[in-house]
C-alpha cells in the first residue's frame, strides 16, 4: 500500500522530534548559566555589603550636641530614618519603610513602599528637594513612581508643604525639614495624587 505524503514526510523526518527536544535542553542549559551568573554577582555584592556594614557597626557616634544634630537622632530613634549623611550642600537621610494608609476612591488602602532617599540641597530648595525609593520597581502603570505624590523626576509635589520647609531652611533647622519631609511621605491625598495609591505595590 503506497504511504501517504504525510506518513513519508513523518518518516523521512524522524529525528525532528529530538531536534526540537535537543534545542529546549540547550536553551534551558544556557538560561541555567546566565542564572548562576547572577547568583554569584548577587552573593559577591551581599558579601561586600555584608563587610561594609561590620566595618561601619564598629565605629562609635559621637554625642550630638548641636541642636539641629539632636533633631536628627531623635528621627532615628524614633524609627523613621536609619541613617543620616552630608556631602556640602546637600544632606541625605535614609527612611525606614514608608507605610501609607489613605482612602483610594472608596477604598480604604496600607501600601508599604518600603525605605526612600530623601536629599535636601541646603542652598536650594526649588530644586533641591529629591525623594527615590531604595527598592525601585514600575508600578502597575507600567511607570516609575516611588509614591503618590512624588514625580518620577524624584522631585515631590510639596503643596501646603513648602512654605514651612522654606522658613525651616532660612532658618537652618534642617532636622525639622526631614521631620516634614517624613510626615510627607507617611500621608495621602487622593484629590493630589500624581498616581493613584491603588497604582502601588506594597514592597514587603
Amino acid at each position: 500500500m503506497k504511504q501517504t505524503f504525510e506518513k513519508q514526510f513523518k518518516t523521512h523526518y524522524t529525528d525532528f522530534g529530538l531536534t526540537e527536544l535537543k534545542n529546549k535542553y540547550l536553551d534551558v542549559n544556557s538560561r541555567i548559566d546566565e542564572l548562576n551568573d547572577s547568583l554569584k554577582s548577587l552573593l559577591s555584592e551581599r558579601a561586600t555589603l555584608h563587610q561594609k556594614i561590620n566595618d561601619n557597626s564598629n565605629k562609635k557616634p559621637s554625642i550630638a550636641t548641636n541642636v539641629n544634630l539632636k533633631i536628627f537622632d531623635i528621627l532615628i530613634k524614633s524609627g523613621k530614618y536609619s541613617i543620616f549623611n552630608i556631602n556640602n550642600p546637600v544632606i541625605v537621610g535614609i527612611t525606614t519603610d514608608i507605610i501609607i494608609k489613605g482612602k483610594d476612591g472608596k477604598k480604604m488602602l496600607t501600601k508599604n513602599l518600603g525605605p526612600m532617599k530623601v536629599s535636601f540641597n541646603m542652598h536650594n530648595i526649588r530644586s533641591g528637594i529629591k525623594i527615590r525609593s531604595i527598592i525601585p520597581a514600575l508600578n502597575y502603570s507600567g511607570l516609575y513612581h516611588c509614591h503618590p505624590h512624588v514625580f518620577s523626576s524624584g522631585t515631590p509635589c510639596l503643596g501646603n508643604m513648602y512654605e514651612p520647609i522654606k522658613r525651616h531652611r532660612k532658618e537652618k533647622n534642617y532636622g525639622l525639614v526631614f521631620q516634614i519631609l517624613h510626615d510627607y511621605l507617611s500621608s495621602y491625598n487622593d484629590n493630589d495624587a500624581i498616581e493613584g495609591l491603588d497604582e502601588f505595590q506594597s514592597k514587603r
